[in-house]
């Protein structure tokens, strides 16, 4: 698995409205590929606790909240 580039703005996917991700597709390989490599960018990335979807470049409605984060 290959850690995914963070997306900075101006690029457009930050400000496109996301689409939902069924429930039935949240098991198929392109949604569970998705996660493993948004796991795997949010590990590598210094200082980061969560992680968007669109922030690689995928405008669909899933995020990741690192184990790291701690409660304030």
């Amino acid at each position: 698995m290959t850690r995914a580039p963070i997306v900075q703005l101006p690029q457009k996917v930050l400000r496109e409205k996301t689409a939902e991700v069924p429930l039935n597709a949240i098991k198929s390989p392109r949604i569970q590929d998705l996660i493993s490599r948004m796991k795997e960018t949010l590990a590598e990335s210094e200082n980061g606790v969560g992680l968007a979807a669109p922030q690689i470049g995928e405008s669909l409605q899933i995020f990741l909240v690192s184990e790291e984060a701690e409660e304030i």
